[in-house]
């Protein structure tokens, strides 16, 4: 079995929240591990009968999914995810204001002693780098994460609009049963589960 839906980010936009949500419903299967990773790292080279085989405890769930918040950084990924799931994949993209996105990225990158230096060293670093056209992996990219345009352009070369949900960070947070709700309506499933 391989997912029907992707949630390719974006990074800090609660979709760690989403997961445990999705999790709990009936007829969603999602692996025991949120960010699997498989068409933007490492886990790409270990091959789709490694990816097949995280979700091997699907139990008969219409809808199987891979929330994976980096897989909106690179065009290559969103290619691999055309080439080996199609183009019905559905996508759930949660946006978060790139400003606050930037900063909650920024914080996290200091509890995780990644970065030194204030929020605006590093941003003004970071548009250096983009402004020279450097875009080394090894640097936390607290502006590059953010560029929703450039990024839903590229998932847009390969998928049809319709199968793309848009979910503001801010009305998640503030609405989030409803937005829930509509969200189970997109994957085609019980609006209201019992289980």
């Amino acid at each position: 079995m391989l997912p029907n839906f992707i949630c390719p980010g974006a990074q800090k936009s609660a979709t760690t929240t989403l997961y445990e949500i999705l999790k709990q419903h009936p007829d969603i299967y999602l692996p025991y591990k949120k960010e699997l990773r498989f068409f933007s790292g490492d886990c790409w080279k270990k091959g789709i009968d490694w990816y097949r085989q995280q979700f091997a405890d699907h139990s008969g769930e219409r809808v199987v999914g891979d929330i994976s918040p980096n897989y909106m950084r690179k065009q290559k990924t969103v290619e691999r995810i055309y080439n080996t799931l199609g183009p019905d994949i559905k996508l759930i993209f949660l946006l978060r204001n790139p400003a606050d996105r930037a900063f909650s990225h920024y914080r996290m990158s200091v509890r995780r002693q990644r970065v030194d230096g204030s929020f605006s060293e590093c941003i003004e670093k970071e548009i250096n780098r983009i402004e020279r056209g450097c875009n080394a992996q090894t640097v936390e990219k607290h502006v590059f994460n953010g560029l929703y345009s450039v990024q839903i352009k590229w998932f847009l070369q390969y998928f049809p609009k319709e199968n793309m949900k848009f979910v503001l960070f801010e009305n998640f947070t503030k609405n989030t049963e409803a937005v829930c709700k509509d969200i189970f309506r997109f994957l085609g499933v019980e609006e209201n589960p019992q289980g």
